[in-house]
């Protein structure tokens, strides 16, 4: 089964069960595309899916909460609202069922920006390029809440490629994954196939070193779920034990993880960076790029969707849940001169 998108160069093929499921879990999943520039949000419609595209300068993490959504750019945190109650005003005859309006931005600099997420109701993202934790201010391009204990010095040198957070079920903050725990300018890179590492926030300890360029830690049902993405993987990981149990392997560079209900809607990436990422035990040709939907009890592929042109590797993906088919407001349209969200 073949779709295409809204943009003529972005074409996709995805299995049946690909829309299928979409629509048994009334969900819409939001990616981003930093090679691209493109935020998705891809959905159900008469049983094949449905890709809505918008233009973000090297988008990044993503972070869907109850009033809206948070995006990171290349120098940008954006922050998107929530405005169903306009649909009816502007897009009568659309069967869109939510609309997201991107609201304000903060200006950060070129920080290379990782994951984004809501911390005690405060913007925070995860400031690679000064291998930190940080909050956004009004005032400032950011401010430091927390960095790994090996790092001995906050300076613009990425130096251990501190890149993505889990967080507890009371939004706290719990895990981080980096690629090394190496204390100089870009030290991570010789490390980057063994030297990857997840860590204990709360304790600041490093509880495991070995993976392959892990991303995207997620606490999901009691468990801590991780991709080992040099290796293809995804897998569980027991701090109590310290053993990391890969679940399935998959045909692609694994970065940006969602988890509902008894799935996991992985990423997929073709490792397009060689100076970055070429060399990992999952270089070997024929890599995908597209977003696989993993049975968390048995670990097989139910369902997937693979990019054929315009897309290359996908960075986050966060699902939509109660929308299933959401519109969100891009900058390219006039659309964005002409919709107002205001309060009487």
């Amino acid at each position: 089964m073949t779709a295409t998108s809204t943009e003529a160069s972005v074409t996709f093929v995805h299995s049946p069960s690909f829309a299928e499921l979409l629509d048994r879990l009334g969900i819409t999943l939001a990616l981003t595309t930093y090679q691209a520039g493109k935020l998705c949000f891809l959905s159900n419609y008469q049983q094949r899916v449905r890709m809505l595209m918008r233009t973000y300068n090297k988008a990044m993490g993503l972070f869907v909460h109850p009033g809206g959504m948070l995006l990171a750019t290349r120098n940008q945190i954006w922050s998107f609202v929530k405005a169903p109650q306009l649909l009816a005003i502007h897009y009568p005859d659309r069967d869109y069922d939510n609309l997201f309006l991107p609201q304000c931005s903060y200006v950060t600099g070129d920080v290379a920006a990782h994951d984004v997420f809501l911390l005690g109701g405060d913007i925070h993202l995860v400031n690679t390029l000064f291998s930190c934790v940080a909050r956004i201010s009004p005032t400032a391009s950011f401010v430091p809440i927390w960095q790994p204990r090996f790092i001995s010095r906050l300076a613009p040198e990425d130096r251990c490629h501190l890149n993505s957070v889990a967080l507890d079920a009371e939004g706290r903050l719990r895990y981080a994954a980096a690629l090394s725990t190496t204390d100089f300018a870009t030290g991570w890179r010789p490390e980057k196939n063994s030297g990857g590492c997840l860590i204990d926030v709360e304790a600041n300890e490093v509880i495991y070193k070995g993976f392959a360029m892990p991303h995207s830690p997620r606490l999901y049902n009691g468990r801590l779920w991780l991709l080992n993405s040099g290796r293809g993987e995804l897998g569980t990981f027991d701090p109590q034990a310290g053993r990391w149990e890969p679940l399935a392997q998959l045909p692609g560079f694994t970065r940006g993880l969602a988890l509902v209900g008894p799935y996991a809607f992985v990423g997929l990436s073709k490792i397009r960076e060689k100076a970055t990422f070429g060399g990992s035990p999952i270089d070997n040709g024929g890599l995908q790029c597209g977003v696989y939907a993993v049975n968390l009890r048995s670990g097989a592929v139910e369902a997937w969707l693979s990019f054929d042109t315009g897309i290359e590797e996908i960075y986050d993906i966060q699902v939509i849940e109660g929308c299933r088919h959401p519109f969100v407001l891009g900058f390219q349209k006039e659309d964005i001169n002409r919709v107002y969200n205001f309060r009487e």
